[in-house]
């Protein structure tokens, strides 16, 4: 036997048994001689397929990353059951931090009895306390309630006020029981700014996590299928059909003539607002005689004087608290807050008393307290407007929970524009392989996948360059969209003229592939790519069905875009449309 038939025997005797093992696995534990005996191979080129061959399944995770994905559940399981009952984890975190306090002072020696007594912790009663305090911001923070840091506030009073008391009065030994009852009283008040300033902090971590789930949630809103809102839209739907009477729907503030007319004007009343405010303080403290500055020299203010600084200090707060809410975007608040902040500066050189530009020029400190302002201006004024946005969140679910007649209107109307969109103009290609179903079935499987999935692809590189995009390519069929007909139809064209070579240079499949093609233009309501179901795709679906192979068919809407002659007309309508037949559907 020559080497020329050896090696086709070799050969024809490989492809066999690729054959046989791919549609017999089982046959891989049969002993090698046998099958190099069937197939006419050598033991070892059998031995090497059958050992080559071996899957190899990829290794898990190593135990580290295994222990550590568990912790990491374990955690994220802990700080939702502490977010359950965000009080009881302020209790139980308080104790902890107080208890380690008092294993280390307890450990130093200390003594906490007598005059003299000393309290020696090494500064860790401040980590142990800043840590539980951190940890429960979170949970505040998770728990997205305002009242939960109201109540860990008034918690952590009573647990560490009760204590503290206790110690001042031991630590007061030797003075009258007037005194030590004032001592004691006093650590008391101090724990109580604390505890409010904690309760502040707290509310703004609240407020964080309510303005980040309202993200979260307009995104996901954002992020709907169009089932998604269809289902949402028809929901909405039936709840309407049960409001049998449109009621007056009470009007918020920011939506009434004078919040509306504010808005409009904010930028303008945002400096005149600061420079008046400023100016007004400028005036107390002309007349109470009283330098803010002098502060850093020890002279306090009196009570009045304190009254006076308070209170209009109130008046500044809820002037740049009234721009947040008022402003439209985050953006539109920061210039809220900075032209309020410029106002004030403009207030402060007006002439009034000592104040002025001579006021600046003596007290340097003016200047370099500028920039502090100015962030304290914009951060108040952003935190207001992202309170805003979580009100006007929480009032239209409230209204909608309430089967609120203008604001389920409001939300169908937002779902349908979204539906609708921009209404558009598009061209509709389907293309469809004749017979499809014969060539899958005189094919092996692995060349029907990877046959179909080369056309697939070479029909979407074919439209892309003119524009087109793929709604849909399910097997044998291919849906795609194009902006203008004259594009749809030079793709077409590429399409039945480019076939032949594509059966040469990817077609795996015996039989060769023959196409049909039909065209439609019409209006589409939206994104065609995420319309599921649209007539201008039932029809050029049914055109194409009157396409012969390798043929385009046409409505006469997409005739008439083209202007072209080259197209006869068939004597039956589809869905009440002409159709045509492209005469040179290859473009030679």
């Amino acid at each position: 036997m020559s080497t020329e038939a050896h090696a086709n025997d070799s050969l024809h005797g490989a492809r066999a048994l690729l054959s046989r093992l791919k549609d017999h696995p089982e046959e891989r534990n049969r002993e090698p001689e046998e099958l190099a005996e069937e197939f006419g191979l050598t033991v070892s080129f059998v031995n090497c397929v059958l050992e080559r061959s071996v899957h190899t399944h990829p290794q898990g995770p190593s135990p580290v990353v295994t222990t550590s994905r568990a912790v990491v559940k374990s955690l994220g399981n802990l700080l939702d059951q502490a977010a359950a009952n965000p009080t009881a984890y302020v209790v139980i975190s308080t104790a902890i931090a107080e208890i380690l306090t008092a294993v280390v002072v307890w450990i130093n020696g200390a003594q906490v009895v007598g005059a003299k007594g000393t309290i020696n912790s090494n500064g860790l009663d401040g980590i142990f306390l800043g840590v539980a305090a951190l940890s429960q911001m979170g949970i505040y923070m998770r728990r997205a309630t305002v009242r939960y840091p109201l109540y860990g506030a008034l918690t952590l009073w009573v647990l560490c006020s009760l204590p503290l008391m206790f110690l001042a009065w031991l630590n007061a030994e030797g003075r009258s029981e007037w005194e030590r009852g004032v001592i004691s009283m006093g650590v008391a008040a101090v724990l109580f700014l604390v505890c409010a300033a904690y309760a502040a902090l707290g509310a703004l971590f609240s407020l964080t996590g309510v303005y980040l789930k309202s993200v979260q949630e307009e995104r996901r809103e954002d992020r709907m299928t169009r089932q998604e809102l269809l289902e949402r839209l028809f929901e909405l739907q039936a709840r309407l059909d049960t409001c049998t009477v449109a009621e007056q729907t009470e009007v918020n503030w920011d939506s009434t003539p004078t919040a509306n007319a504010i808005r409009k004007n904010l930028y303008p009343l945002a400096f005149l607002v600061g420079l008046g405010l400023q100016f007004l303080l400028n005036l107390v403290f002309t007349w109470q005689h009283f330098d803010p500055f002098t502060l850093r020299a020890g002279h306090f203010p009196t009570v009045a004087q304190t009254i006076y600084i308070i209170g209009l200090q109130i008046i500044v707060l809820s002037a740049v608290a009234g721009g947040g809410l008022l402003s439209s975007t985050a953006a539109s608040a920061l210039v809220t807050g900075g032209l309020f902040f410029v106002g004030r500066c403009a207030g402060d050189l007006l002439p009034v008393g000592d104040h002025g530009l001579q006021y600046w020029q003596a007290h340097p400190e003016v200047w370099s307290n500028l920039a502090l302002r100015l962030a304290v201006m914009e951060v108040l004024a952003t935190v207001f407007r992202a309170a805003a946005t979580v009100q006007r969140r929480v009032i239209r679910d409230m209204h909608l929970q309430r089967n609120d007649q203008a604001t389920l209107i409001a939300e169908m109307l937002k779902i349908q524009w979204r539906l609708s969109g921009q209404a558009s103009r598009t061209c509709v290609m389907v293309v469809d392989v004749v017979k499809s179903s014969q060539m899958k079935v005189e094919a092996d499987p692995l060349d029907v996948e990877y046959s179909f999935r080369e056309y697939q692809q070479w029909i979407e590189e074919l439209s892309e360059p003119l524009g087109g995009k793929v709604h849909s390519t399910a097997g044998d069929g291919a849906v795609i969209a194009f902006p203008k007909c004259e594009a749809a139809f030079t793709a077409a064209k590429r399409i039945q003229g480019g076939i032949d070579e594509f059966n040469r240079t990817h077609n795996r499949i015996p039989t060769p592939f023959r196409v049909r093609i039909g065209l439609h233009v019409g209006q589409v309501q939206g994104e065609l790519q995420k319309v599921q179901f649209t007539h201008v795709i039932d029809v050029a679906a049914h055109v194409q069905e009157m396409s012969p192979v390798s043929g385009i068919a046409a409505t006469g809407d997409v005739v008439a875009d083209l202007n072209e002659d080259d197209f006869v007309p068939l004597a039956r309508q589809v869905d009440d449309h002409s159709v045509y037949l492209a005469l040179d559907p290859v473009g030679s």
